[in-house]
C-alpha cells in the first residue's frame, strides 16, 4: 500500500503509532507497508479513518476533490515542470495536507 507510508509520514506515525490507534498488533501493520497483504474491510475502514482519508484514496482509488479545488489543482500540475524536486515534494505534503482538512469537512 504506497499510499499508507505517504499518509503516516504526512502524519509523523510510525508503524507503532498506527497499530495502537487500530488496537491491533504492529505485525499487520508492518505486512500492509511492505506489501505482504492488505487490511481487512473493518481494519481498511479504521485505518482510513485515523488517517483521514477516504478507504477508496487509501486503497490506490482516485482522489475526490471539491470543484473548487480542481482548477487550482491543475493549474499547479502545469506548473511542476519548473519545480525543483524539493520543491514538488514541499507541495505535494501542502497539497495532502489540504486534502485531509477536507475530507474532515464532510
Amino acid at each position: 500500500m504506497k499510499r499508507l507510508r505517504l499518509l503516516m509520514d504526512l502524519r509523523g506515525m510510525d508503524a507503532g503509532q498506527v497499530a495502537a490507534a487500530l488496537r491491533i498488533s504492529h505485525a499487520p501493520v508492518c505486512r500492509w507497508l511492505r506489501g505482504a497483504s492488505m487490511p481487512t474491510r473493518d481494519n481498511a475502514l479504521a485505518l482510513a479513518r485515523t488517517l483521514g482519508v477516504s478507504v477508496e484514496y487509501l486503497l490506490g482509488g482516485p482522489i475526490s476533490l471539491p470543484g473548487r479545488v480542481r482548477p487550482h489543482l491543475d493549474a499547479l500540475r502545469g506548473e511542476r515542470a519548473y519545480l525543483r524536486p524539493e520543491e514538488a515534494a514541499e507541495l505535494a505534503a501542502e497539497m495532502m495536507e489540504i486534502v485531509a482538512e477536507l475530507a474532515e469537512v464532510k
